[in-house]
């Protein structure tokens, strides 16, 4: 991971591909990103990169990144259909 040199700058993220993929080496990629989560556990991968120091444990802070995307993905579900049934209900073309 390379971390940003400026609040403007993305951090990138290198990782490799599998897509489909059953043995052998996965595709080199990257991917910039505004915001990086280290849900990745006591040996946390993202936490060495950014030197956060050294820990024994972790919080389980993976269940809880869980039910919060979760719930945010059901509650725009929700609205977008919702949102359809008031332009069903009323005629308005979008």
């Amino acid at each position: 991971m390379d971390i940003p040199k400026d609040n403007n700058t993305p951090y990138v993220l290198h990782y490799s591909s599998y897509d489909n993929k059953t043995g052998g080496a996965g595709e080199k990629r990257t991917l910039e990103v505004d915001a990086v989560i280290g849900a990745d556990g006591a040996n946390s991968r993202v936490a060495k990169s950014i030197d956060a120091g050294e820990y024994e444990y972790a919080i389980a802070f993976q269940v809880l990144l869980y039910f919060f995307f979760h719930t945010l993905q059901h509650l725009l579900l929700t609205s977008y259909h919702h949102w359809l049934e008031f332009i069903n209900l009323y005629g308005i073309l979008v």
